[in-house]
Formats: C-alpha cells, sequence, structure tokens
C-alpha cells in the first residue's frame, strides 16, 4: 500500500489520464477548481490539466489549507458530490448525521432481513482492473460457474447469482486475503480471460460501477485509512471510467491501484 497522502482531488469522474503529473512538452489547456467543504468552510483548489487530462495542484493558500486537513485526519472521508464538489468528514459517523439532514439517511440492515434485501447483490458492484469496456478485464466478485468447460481464467455470471451476504462481505473486506479470493469452480474468484491478475484484487482495482447502493471505497483491508464514497442510491448509477487514474488521490498521485476494500450500504 502506498502511503503519500499529500491531497485527493477528484480530477473528473468521466474524464481519463495516463499519467500523474503534468510534463512540460503537454499544452497546458485549462483551469480547473475543484470545491472542499470541511467543517463549515469552503476551499476552492486550482488545477492546471494540460491535454492528457492529468491535473497538477496549484499551491496556494486553499491547497495549504486542504492538505493540512487531509494530513490530520487519517480517517478522512472523500465524499464525492460530483466532480467538482467534495465534502471532507472527520469520520464516518460525520458523513452519515449530514446524509441524515439531508433526508439521505443510510439504512441499518438487521441481521434476519432477507439477502434480497441486502446491498451485497451481484449487480450493485461492479469493479474492473482496467477501464470497464469488456467483461475480460473484469474481476468477478460475486460468484461464477466453469461447469460447461470453460477454464478458471474466464467466468460466466450465474444467472442466479446471489451469494449469502456474509459472503459477499468478507469478498470485499480484505482484498488481499487469498481465502476470500481462491479461484475454484464454485467460490469467489478474480478471472480475466486474456490476462490474469491473480488470486487477489488488492490495490489492482481501476475501474467501477456502483448502483443502487452507496459505496465507500479505502485504501486499506477491513475498511481502514482514508475513503472515498460513490452514492448511486435512489435508482441511479454512478461511475468512474478509464481507470480510477482520474480520481486523484495526492498531488502526485491517484486512486489506480490503491482500493483494498469496499463496504456497501443502502
Amino acid at each position: 500500500m502506498r502511503k503519500t497522502l499529500i491531497l485527493f482531488a477528484l480530477a473528473g469522474i468521466y474524464s481519463c489520464s495516463d499519467s500523474d503529473s503534468s510534463s512540460p512538452d503537454i499544452e497546458l489547456i485549462k483551469i480547473e477548481k475543484i470545491n472542499y467543504q470541511f467543517a463549515g468552510d469552503n476551499y476552492s483548489v486550482s488545477f492546471e490539466v494540460n491535454r492528457n487530462g492529468d491535473y497538477q495542484a496549484i499551491k496556494d493558500e486553499a491547497f495549504q489549507k486542504v492538505n493540512d486537513i487531509i494530513d490530520a485526519n487519517e480517517k478522512l472521508v472523500f465524499h464525492l458530490e460530483d466532480k467538482s464538489n467534495i465534502m471532507l468528514f472527520k469520520s464516518n459517523e460525520e458523513l452519515e448525521k449530514y446524509l441524515e439532514n439531508l433526508g439521505r439517511p443510510l439504512t441499518k440492515l438487521n441481521s434476519n432481513e432477507s439477502k434480497a434485501s441486502s446491498p451485497y447483490e451481484c449487480l450493485n458492484l461492479e469493479l474492473f482492473y482496467d477501464s470497464y469496456l469488456g467483461d475480460n478485464k473484469r474481476i468477478h466478485w460475486y460468484g461464477y460457474n466453469t461447469s460447461l468447460g470453460q477454464p478458471n481464467s474466464y467466468c460466466i455470471i450465474l444467472s442466479n447469482c446471489w451469494f449469502p451476504s456474509s459472503d459477499n462481505v468478507n469478498r470485499l473486506k480484505n482484498f488481499a486475503t487469498t481465502t476470500n479470493w481462491t479461484i475454484s469452480s464454485s467460490g469467489p474468484v478474480i478471472c480475466a480471460s486474456n490476462q490474469p491478475i491473480g488470486n487477489n484484487p488488492n490495490d489492482k482495482l481501476s475501474s467501477v460501477i456502483v448502483r443502487n447502493v452507496f459505496a465507500q471505497f479505502y485504501e486499506n483491508a477491513n475498511y481502514g485509512g482514508k475513503s472515498f464514497t460513490m452514492d448511486a442510491r435512489y435508482g441511479t448509477k454512478v461511475q468512474v471510467n478509464n481507470r480510477l487514474k482520474s480520481l486523484r488521490f495526492g498531488t502526485f498521485g491517484n486512486w489506480d491501484d490503491r482500493v483494498s476494500s469496499v463496504r456497501l450500504s443502502f
């Protein structure tokens, strides 16, 4: 897990970036602002954007204020309102209070509720180790079927792929635990037809699609460290395509190949 925690900025959910810093040989085409809100204060950080879609923060007073907030809060939550507005919260408790005040509280599920009512259903979350333009780059976290003779490096999604909620929680709680991600004919799996990536997806996630749920992506296993959220409840869909390079994690970094656990809520 890379530990550089300088500045996280959402640099356009629908853009793609192939480099982490601007090159002097690439023409600057625009200046964009990311608005942060923390504890009632607002900070507008400016970014230089080049033709490759790379973002470089302008290190002014607003940048330093946001940088200080990030350094002072190990479990800071970046709640993505949209590509230009980010709410910063010291903890999940603060985020939950904010959502309650908006009239969009997170639902607390009871242990005896049916698995059909769980947010951990197979189509609510799609994970990819590259852009999600093809199934061959997909991480199948919810199950697969090799009964038709296909090799383990290729997956056929079950028509009824609802696994018990506890199994799905374990799969997404620790991407580095190979017992949760062992390739087999009946259990959790990572698979790809052209480029297998091993028995666990830790620090390999590059694109995501979220439907009908509230998703929180963490830098560490077991919901540890800093995180970012995507709210796709109420029948919406939110996606980060063409790599998480478009989702800034630091002044010189991003969320590509960095996520180690995911938590889902209604």
